[in-house]
């Protein structure tokens, strides 16, 4: 029975993550395709694909770390409150209640990390193949 839960929440784990990816990846393709005339016109004045994605991935980072920073500190705060709910229950100052086991994050860091590694790769490649078009469209507006 143990076994079964814990493929599920591995299940649930992937899914989740998937869904996330999917997300920013959507999110950055359709920023990518709104801004292929700028793309174009960048290449045109000689930013190399380095330079366009990295612009990408700073905006990817920059959505991470507002996305994971608000996550974790709404984890802190549930566990903090669940630490002091225990201590509260210690002195006797009120009834023994529900209390969180330990905080362990390392999963959800490697969790966070193998998602951003994906994202970025996306992205590499999405702009890859909008900046191979971009020029040409732009060449063919003028």
């Amino acid at each position: 029975m143990v076994t079964g839960i814990i493929f599920s929440l591995i299940g649930v784990l992937i899914l989740l993550l998937a869904t996330c990816g999917s997300i920013i990846n959507n999110s950055l393709t359709a920023r990518i395709r709104e801004s292929k005339r700028e793309i174009g016109t960048l290449r045109a004045v000689g930013a190399t694909n380095k330079v366009l994605t990295m612009s990408y991935i700073k905006q990817l980072l920059s959505m991470f770390i507002w996305g994971n920073g608000a996550g974790f500190i709404l984890l802190g705060l549930i566990y903090l409150a669940s630490k002091i709910s225990m201590i509260m229950q210690k002195n006797e100052l009120i009834e023994a209640g529900f209390t969180l086991p330990d905080l362990v994050l390392l999963p959800t860091i490697i969790a966070v990390v193998c998602l951003f590694v994906i994202c970025s790769l996306n992205l590499y490649i999405k702009i890859k193949k909008e900046t191979r078009h971009s020029i040409i469209e732009n060449i063919r507006e003028l």
